[in-house]
């Protein structure tokens, strides 16, 4: 909701307006973002056990995140050389 009201503040002519939306678009980018990995936190933790794998299971996360941004930028390579 709050990046959705964000969002919508862009089209106001009003400066207030627009700082309004990007603060709410910065809140809610990091809730987005932290919201997931709280409830994967909470639900290991919960588990017997669980917590043992936090560290693996964020490892993995933020490896599989630098090769998709590394695969996106050779296909956007790729599609930019393509075109000329």
């Amino acid at each position: 909701l709050l990046y959705s009201l964000g969002a919508a503040s862009t089209k106001s002519p009003l400066l207030g307006v627009l700082l309004l939306g990007r603060v709410m678009s910065g809140i809610g980018t990091s809730l987005l973002f932290s919201a997931p990995e709280a409830w994967l936190v909470g639900e290991a933790l919960g588990k017997d056990k669980g917590g043992d794998y936090l560290g693996e299971t964020f490892g993995m996360a933020y490896a599989g995140d630098s090769i998709v941004a590394i695969l996106a930028g050779q296909l956007a390579g790729a599609a930019a050389g393509a075109r000329g």
